[in-house]
């Protein structure tokens, strides 16, 4: 695979992970306004919910941000060469 068609599916895969990173921040948006008159615990299937999508949330935001990073340093590589 040559280098220009490893960077564009590394910029591509960047654009998905953007895409789904917002869907998530909208996810927690909305589950936040929901939460917002509910106790925390009241309803153990409900803070389930809102734990799960946080933690994906986290992980997708380190996954997305490690993807920048790449993305930059690759261009950055490709710059200095």
């Amino acid at each position: 695979m040559s280098h220009d068609t490893l960077y564009t599916a590394k910029t591509s895969r960047l654009k998905y992970h953007a895409v789904i990173e917002t869907v998530l921040i909208v996810a927690l948006a909305v589950y936040f306004f929901l939460a917002e008159s509910r106790i925390v615990g009241d309803d153990i299937a409900f803070t389930a919910i809102g734990a799960s999508l946080m933690v994906v949330a986290t992980v997708w935001t380190l996954t997305t941000t490690s993807d920048l990073i790449g993305v930059v340093a690759e261009r950055q590589n490709a710059r200095n060469h």
